[in-house]
């Protein structure tokens, strides 16, 4: 989730994903953004006209729909544990 969280973010490129997340190692954070794109959670986008090659992370509206219910639980929990 914070992985998702963090690209909905505008973190949307590796680099800044290591930088946001650093108790992340960089081959569990490849492994799980791997897994949020093969769930469709996210997409991968090329951006071909650059040198070097750049790679940007998007939320999908699956993945949009996820963060919304996790921050609805965020908020019920917030409500009851005052």
């Amino acid at each position: 989730m914070t992985i998702l969280y963090e690209i909905s973010l505008g973190n949307d490129q590796f680099s800044a994903l290591t930088k946001s997340i650093p108790e992340i190692s960089e081959q569990v954070l490849a492994t799980r953004v791997n897994d949020l794109v093969e769930n469709n959670l996210i997409e991968k986008n090329e951006r071909t006209n650059t040198t070097p090659l750049q790679i940007i992370y998007t939320t999908t509206d699956k993945g949009k729909q996820i963060l919304s219910l996790v921050d609805k639980l965020c908020k019920w929990d917030e409500y009851w544990n005052r």
